[in-house]
């Protein structure tokens, strides 16, 4: 089997774990609650390097590290803690904490039960929820984690992928914060600062495709029997440049796409 193989491979794997991500996502929605395991926060392992110290910067982050009080902006998908269910290797492997996923590096940082901030092993945890206001019944955002889609396109590093929409065909997000230098105004030194980088993949239940840009006809492509879809497009003025715009497209495309599927 070769390279490109194994990658669309890996990313037929990573595709088991959305259902399961996106079930949790519908309870949590309906008011529901899941059981999770009496494992303390500490039992989630992580590397006991100082946190928020370092991080590599350059093409494929080749360069040495960096003093993140040295970079301007965040490296993290939203700065403040917020409670998230994580979900490991197992279906035993179910912890809360107070977590923030760092796009730069594509690890998790969580409080411990000190208040302590600590970084989660890469790959440990498979899926993240994340919640707004402390209430598990208000979903901000839901990520996977894919070792393959990590090296997806021109900026790996980020194993982590957002789950923009539930149904059979998803649009995923993979953001990647990357240092970025440039001269001072003088020459003198150097400035670094962060910049986001975001790819989008199209997913069903077989397979998963990167979406080169947002346009209307690199959406569809993968979207069987879609054309019956274009006079719903233009009433809703649905412009496929736009993120938002795609999900609603999907959502309706997904409660008329079994449909479509047996004409």
């Amino acid at each position: 089997m070769n390279k490109k193989e194994n990658h669309k491979t890996g990313l037929r794997i990573m595709l088991t774990s959305i259902t399961m991500v996106l079930s949790f996502f519908s309870m949590a929605q309906s008011g529901g609650s899941t059981t999770l395991n009496n494992a303390p926060v500490a039992a989630i392992p992580f590397n006991r390097l100082e946190p928020n110290s370092y991080v590599r910067w350059g093409p494929n982050g080749v360069n040495n590290g960096i003093p993140y009080s040295r970079v301007t902006g965040s490296p993290f998908f939203i700065d403040d803690w917020k409670l998230a269910t994580l979900f490991g290797r197992t279906s035993k492997e179910i912890w809360q904490c107070k977590t923030r996923l760092n796009l730069a590096t594509g690890e998790i940082h969580f409080l411990n039960n000190a208040g302590e901030e600590n970084v989660i092993e890469t790959g440990v945890i498979k899926k993240m929820v994340l919640y707004n206001n402390d209430d598990t019944s208000n979903v901000n955002s839901i990520f996977i984690f894919s070792e393959q889609v990590a090296e997806v396109g021109q900026f790996p590093g980020n194993p982590y992928l957002q789950v923009l929409n539930s149904g059979r065909y998803q649009l995923l997000k993979k953001i990647t914060r990357v240092v970025t230098s440039a001269d001072s105004l003088f020459g003198t030194q150097k400035r670094y600062y962060f910049s986001s980088q975001t790819q989008y993949l199209i997913s069903n239940n077989q397979k998963t495709e990167l979406v080169k840009k947002l346009k209307k006809e690199n959406i569809l492509i993968y979207l069987p029997n879609s054309n019956e879809c274009n006079e719903w497009i233009e009433q809703h003025k649905i412009d496929f440049r736009k993120e938002k715009d795609i999900v609603e497209f999907l959502n309706y495309y997904n409660s008329k796409s079994m449909t479509m599927l047996n004409q």
